[in-house]
């Protein structure tokens, strides 16, 4: 268990890029090595793609949130000077 918990940190070393240049040249004769350190790699590296595409999906509902509380919700609210200085700008 414990040996997987430290393989995945080394991959994710290796894809956030923080290795050292001889270290990273390790790893990728390591990967060149061994296809199931290359398979674990490339399913890691999904793995980063997939977060961070929902990391975007939830600021941008957070965004849009916060869009709607300013500019649509109740015209007299508490963001009425806010939204009216925006507005004058465009």
């Amino acid at each position: 268990m414990r040996t997987s918990f430290n393989k995945s940190r080394k991959i994710d070393q290796f894809l956030l890029r923080q290795m050292s240049s001889d270290q990273r040249k390790d790893f990728e004769v390591e990967m060149l090595i061994s296809s199931d350190l290359y398979d674990r790699v490339q399913q890691q590296k999904a793995v980063h793609a997939i977060v961070k595409d929902y990391g975007r999906k939830q600021l941008r509902q957070e965004i849009a949130a916060v869009d709607h509380r300013i500019f649509e919700s109740n015209r007299r609210g508490p963001f009425q000077k806010f939204r009216t200085a925006i507005k004058s700008l465009f």
